[in-house]
């Protein structure tokens, strides 16, 4: 008797934990769609990777953090991009064929100063080069075509000077006012190196951020045995096609204008100066203060207030 009573207890007792599991999972079920919905609406309207594009305030606040963390005053983010690996896709010849000698596809990327990500770009043929790709995106032809609702100039602190709010990228992009790259590594003058170490050290969150994702998600380490969505499609017809020349144009410019230039030589020049030098930059391999400072002068860029 005493071990039929047992029984029935035990089976009460299941029967109750499994009611009360049941009952937490509908609730996280409930919370979770509550909770994804409005992602997938988002993703509906405006794209499978849709993601919300900073207001100005946002920017300003963006470059700031680059300010206080990375002294790189007016850096509205670190740009760059990831090749991730994939299995070659049917009928697509070289497209995605990159200068590793493997199939990809694109990851393009803008990252605070915190190596989060604020604008990404997914699926660009890995040909491409990361110039290529950041002008065919959303954000960098609104960039190119002054649609970006990004600060336009700054105080440079510790200074009277105003240079432009710019995003820092590496020797693919193409500079401009708003876009910062390195100097050129052929015959780097003083300041000029000085200037390419710090572009570097603002430029690395976007590098950490891509190994720090790789680093969570480990698929991104291997080749994907999935074919991309935004594959080439081929449509196949006949018809008649007249013969014709037509003249072969870049897909983009690799010249800056001056205004570009003036603002990076301005960016140069500050940090070199007691406001916006940092005390490490000098003890960089081939670099001289006295130097730099002596370029600078005759420049007319020194002394810098």
């Amino acid at each position: 008797m005493v071990a039929m009573l047992t029984r029935s207890h035990l089976f009460l007792l299941a029967t109750r934990v499994a009611r009360a599991i049941a009952r937490r999972r509908q609730r996280r079920q409930r919370e979770h769609r509550c909770w994804v919905r409005p992602v997938f609406l988002a993703r509906k309207q405006e794209g499978l990777y849709h993601t919300a594009v900073p207001t100005k305030a946002d920017w300003a606040k963006i470059a700031g953090d680059f300010t206080r963390r990375w002294q790189f005053p007016n850096c509205l983010g670190a740009v760059d991009g990831k090749n991730v690996a994939i299995t070659c896709p049917p009928k697509s010849g070289s497209a995605f064929f990159n200068y590793k000698g493997t199939f990809s596809i694109v990851l393009m990327a803008v990252v605070d100063s915190s190596s989060k990500f604020v604008l990404v770009d997914i699926g660009a043929e890995g040909r491409q080069s990361d110039g290529g790709v950041f002008n065919n995106t959303k954000f960098g032809k609104a960039l190119t075509e002054g649609q970006l609702d990004i600060p336009s100039l700054g105080q440079l602190p510790g200074t009277t000077k105003v240079a432009p709010y710019a995003f820092v990228g590496d020797e693919a992009f193409q500079l401009r006012r708003d876009f910062m790259r390195p100097f050129p590594a052929r015959l780097l003058e003083d300041e000029r190196r000085v200037f390419n170490y710090r572009l570097s050290r603002a430029r690395k969150c976007a590098e950490n951020a891509f190994g720090i994702t790789a680093t969570r998600w480990r698929i991104l380490l291997r080749t994907i045995q999935l074919l991309p969505k935004n594959g080439i499609q081929q449509t196949s017809g006949q018809g008649h096609v007249d013969p014709c020349y037509f003249p072969l144009q870049g897909s983009q410019s690799r010249n800056f204008s001056a205004d570009a230039a003036d603002a990076r030589t301005l960016f140069s020049a500050y940090f070199c100066s007691s406001a916006g030098e940092v005390p490490w930059q000098w003890h960089q391999p081939g670099v001289s203060k006295q130097g730099a400072l002596k370029r600078l002068e005759e420049q007319g860029l020194h002394p810098f207030r």
